[in-house]
């Protein structure tokens, strides 16, 4: 579920009233972290069909019928029939056909195998382009809303990093009234306090940055520490909406986490997420690159530089 659909079913269900909506919504933004994503594993090419005698008379019969042209239909099928004719008595032709097709699949796979080794190659040795490609594949596969704009190694221990962005949902995912009983045991929607609101939308932020976390980590073997750009929709300004721009989808850098593989795995599986995850709130730079001489104290600018280019691709889009 996406940061929009999540927003809006949210604002659906409190439009209708329906708290039993609303809390299951809730429950599930707020466990998202609890899937186990399957671990990368070295792709096997599926070999392909062997082709068989059936498959060598139904080629010679289309071969046949192409070369006789535009004919008539009685035509056509006097040609397929001497075809299959033809083919069926010389089954010396056949079984050349079905050896060369044989010889020519094994080339094929081998091919496709090889392309495959040469991507988890790359995984395995964390490159960097194979490691982008591979995130943002999986991230699409899963429709999540994350997309990795960075990865490599830094620190003096050459720790494999890669840089995500997940895009959240704002606060309004968590509306001013929620789930809860009246007096007489039934379903209803009760005014929240702004400290409730505050605690859910944490646990919400926390499910959706682990999640994205556990799901790099399976995805990119080799990757040892995750850097997470957390962005949201922002609220028109009051320039925004004195120029008559309220409507005009904007995004804003919430936080910077890092979280390192060795905390996330770690970790105790009924732990609350919220002290891991927004306890590693980091003014960390984003785009590390130490190997081409880049230092860490430009966040600031990095984080506004990135921000902005999502703003233009938002609007272009």
């Amino acid at each position: 579920m996406t940061a929009a659909e999540a927003e809006r079913h949210a604002l659906d269900a409190l439009d209708r009233g329906d708290a039993a909506a609303l809390a299951a919504l809730e429950a599930r933004l707020t466990s998202l972290h609890e899937a186990v994503p399957p671990r990368g594993q070295r792709p096997l090419v599926e070999p392909s069909r062997e082709l068989t005698a059936a498959d060598a008379l139904e080629a010679r019969e289309l071969a046949a019928t192409a070369a006789a042209g535009i004919q008539r239909r009685r035509d056509r099928r006097a040609a397929k029939t001497g075809a299959r004719s033809k083919g069926a008595a010389d089954s010396a032709q056949v079984r050349a056909f079905v050896a060369a097709g044989r010889i020519a699949a094994r080339v094929r796979d081998g091919y496709q195998q090889a392309l495959a080794d040469s991507t988890w190659r790359g995984l395995e040795g964390h490159d960097a382009t194979s490691v982008i490609a591979a995130l943002d594949a999986s991230f699409a596969e899963s429709a999540s809303d994350w997309t990795c704009i960075d990865a490599g190694r830094a620190g003096r221990g050459r720790r494999p990093y890669a840089t995500v962005v997940l895009r959240v949902p704002g606060p309004d995912v968590v509306p001013d009234r929620g789930p809860g009983e009246a007096v007489t045991g039934r379903s209803m929607l009760r005014r929240r306090t702004a400290a409730q609101r505050e605690e859910i939308y944490r646990a919400i932020l926390a499910s959706a940055t682990l999640a994205a976390v556990n799901h790099v980590l399976s995805a990119a073997v080799a990757t040892d520490d995750v850097n997470v750009v957390l962005v949201r929709p922002a609220l028109p300004s009051a320039t925004d909406l004195q120029a008559g721009e309220a409507r005009r989808p904007r995004l804003e850098a919430l936080h910077v986490i890092r979280l390192s593989r060795e905390e996330v795995t770690l970790r105790p599986v009924d732990a609350d997420p919220v002290q891991l995850v927004l306890g590693q709130v980091a003014a960390a730079s984003l785009l590390e690159h130490d190997e081409a001489g880049r230092s860490d104290d430009e966040p600031a600018d990095e984080l506004s530089a990135l921000v902005e280019a999502l703003n233009v691709a938002l609007q272009e889009g």
